[in-house]
């Protein structure tokens, strides 16, 4: 084996490896390798140590094959991945990196050409802290503005690079299997590897249609993603995922079935995968020596006998269900939207202090396709990645501050009391006494501030998984904020998920304050979830969670009404005004345990002297009333 050094392997561990002839490259690569995606903020918080450890217990298992991107953290996965591989002889590994997508912002994402193409190895070779590169590939083809640029200008500059020693070998990636082929055939000869991913997966098996193609064209066959990058995991996808709502379901539904088993489904994806003949290596991205050992297992020892039973259940009777089974184009779709709209309406910008005749515009080809809502910006005020989410903070012109979350708007000073006010006080007044509130989400303390105002609620239970919303809100939105400082209020930093279990029977109302289905949120509207809510409340008690708008997704709404309509006996659809949510109304789910609650008829009702005395401006008992009356199309769509 050409990449095995003495004293720095241990052969018995190197022996049970296979590697493989990668095109016609003359390599030997191993048959599982390291993908360093998840070196970023892509997937999360990275511990910088677990990370080289994780790398330099790869290579001791006897992978030699690592792969990287500019893309990924923005050189943040190349200047890890170079300071683990400075731990290990250069003979032991073999080392590949991309050119042609880089920024995170639209305008500075992909940049093809020559020039740009010479000055992203130069930097790569540096951060790697190699002297010549093993494979460097063209990082997503079907985002060039057309082919032939590829050919003219990408492909001749890493050509030369060869040729002065800086690189060994080139290849090409993409999503779409056909722009792969096109590419291939436009440039015969001209590539040695090709890197697929997320078709070789438990929803996605289109790869094997095209693995004959690739070895005719003597290719080095990367199989990558097998995990469907993060679907296929215990742990879920991260907030930026492009896949759609049915398969995230079905995927999550995966996942908990394997959770029930005490089984990984990250290992189950990785033992599917790599049972198809034809790729050379199958790339999977790992952030610790834990997963490095989970997924190595998968490849050495197989599947238990009850793993196995597990994934033939997930094969027909789960994974089936998916109707579409890829996001082709649905990023592609995103990005030529932006690219088209006017420059001053691109979302994705950088800087502190924006020109004030920037926008933001709030686009999301998911929840609301061919539409957005747009904001003058006056200033940006805050924007970091948190462990969980993009968190933009701006100041308007229209709007006052705006609290921005993966690019969705979240409140606006203008008119965020009327969603605050709304889904505190429909389900507060409601009950007839509720002492004891739980707020899961509300990290900007709108909601809080509103239950705390309600004159029976004694406690307040308050659990948000992002601390940095918390604090940033109490920087930039103190008008919300203010409601941390209740002494009713109990905050709690946590998943909201573990401490209802930990907490059954324990409240009078839940009020789940998320953010759209989507990402993080995106667990809070299923079934599973009102289960668990269910438990969290005392006899006769009652929920109140956001509820998107009928007119964006009538189905969706349904849909999650029906799961709700499975655990409680009272369930309804209620609406309010906020002018600057996507079709200027959102709604809520509301349900009770008591199958005498009146939704329409509050339990408690405020004079309008009570009303001012208690600071509200949009909710009045008369607004409560109102908010149960809906369209009769909505109606007829949201009710059994």
């Amino acid at each position: 084996m050409d990449t095995f050094v003495e004293n720095f392997h241990t052969k018995q561990d190197v022996e049970r490896m296979e590697y493989r002839p990668f095109g016609r490259t003359g390599l030997k690569v191993s048959k599982v390798s390291f993908g360093t995606g998840t070196f970023s903020q892509l997937y999360g918080d990275l511990d910088e140590t677990k990370a080289i450890e994780a790398v330099v217990f790869a290579v001791k298992q006897g992978i030699n094959y690592f792969d990287t991107a500019p893309f990924y953290g923005q050189g943040r996965s190349e200047e890890v991945l170079g300071k683990a591989l400075r731990k290990i002889p250069r003979q032991a590994y073999y080392v590949a990196t991309k050119v042609g997508r880089y920024e995170r912002d639209y305008e500075r994402m992909f940049d093809y050409s020559a020039d740009k193409t010479r000055e992203s190895v130069e930097r790569s070779l540096k951060l790697l802290g190699v002297d010549c590169i093993d494979v460097v590939q063209i990082h997503d083809v079907e985002f060039a503005p057309n082919l032939d640029i590829i050919v003219e200008e990408t492909l001749p500059a890493l050509e030369a690079l060869r040729g002065e020693g800086k690189l060994r070998f080139i290849g090409v990636s993409a999503y779409p299997l056909e722009v792969l082929k096109e590419i291939i055939t436009k440039a015969p000869g001209r590539f040695d590897t090709v890197l697929s991913y997320c078709r070789n997966t438990l929803f996605d098996d289109t790869l094997k249609d095209y693995i004959t193609f690739f070895q005719q064209n003597h290719l080095g066959i990367i199989c990558a993603s097998g995990h469907g990058m993060g679907l296929l995991t215990n742990v879920g996808p991260q907030p930026w995922h492009p896949a759609d709502r049915e398969m995230k379901s079905v995927c999550q539904e995966a996942a908990d079935y394997c959770k029930g088993k005490s089984i990984e489904l990250g290992k189950l994806a990785m033992h599917h995968s790599i049972e198809l003949p034809g790729p050379a290596t199958f790339l999977a991205g790992m952030q610790t020596a834990e997963l490095v050992s989970i997924n190595l297992e998968a490849y050495f020892e197989g599947l238990s006998t009850k793993e196995a039973e597990v994934l033939a259940y997930l094969k027909e009777r789960v994974f089936s269900k998916i109707t579409r089974t890829h996001w082709e184009g649905v990023e592609l779709k995103s990005y030529r939207a932006a690219m088209e709209a006017p420059t001053n309406h691109r979302t994705g910008w950088e800087g502190k202090n924006m020109n004030p005749t920037e926008w933001f515009s709030e686009i999301s080809n998911e929840l609301w396709p061919g539409q957005c809502f747009s904001v003058k910006v006056k200033q940006v005020l805050h924007e970091e990645r948190s462990k969980y989410q993009d968190i933009k903070i701006i100041q308007s012109e229209s709007h006052g501050v705006v609290l921005i979350l993966d690019g969705i708007i979240q409140c606006t000073e203008r008119d965020e009391f009327a969603y605050q006010e709304m889904i505190s006080f429909l389900p507060l007044c409601c009950h007839p006494n509720p002492q004891r509130v739980l707020i899961v989400g509300g990290g900007d303390g709108g909601v809080a501030r509103e239950v705390v105002k309600h004159p029976s609620v004694l406690e307040v239970h308050q659990v948000e998984i992002d601390e940095r919303v918390v604090e940033l809100s109490k920087q930039y939105l103190p008008f919300m904020a203010c409601g941390f400082e209740s002494p009713k209020l109990r905050l709690t930093i946590g998943d909201g998920f573990e401490y209802m279990k930990q907490h059954e029977g324990a409240f009078d109302v839940i009020i789940t304050d998320s953010s759209d289905p989507i990402g993080p949120a995106e667990s809070l509207f299923r079934e599973s979830y009102f289960e668990l809510v269910k438990r969290a409340l005392k006899p006769n008690g009652i929920i109140c969670s956001q509820g998107g708008s009928f007119w964006l997704d009538a189905g969706h709404v349904r849909e999650t009404l029906d799961y709700c309509r499975k655990h409680f006996p009272r369930v309804t659809y209620g609406l309010a005004a906020v002018p600057s949510y996507p079709t200027g109304q959102i709604g809520f789910f509301i349900a009770s345990l008591n199958p005498e609650t009146d939704f329409r008829e509050p339990s408690r009702k405020f004079e309008d002297t009570e009303i001012d005395q208690l600071g509200l401006r949009y909710y009045t008992t008369d607004v409560h009333r109102a908010a149960f009356t809906l369209p009769r199309f909505a109606a007829k769509a949201l009710n059994p």
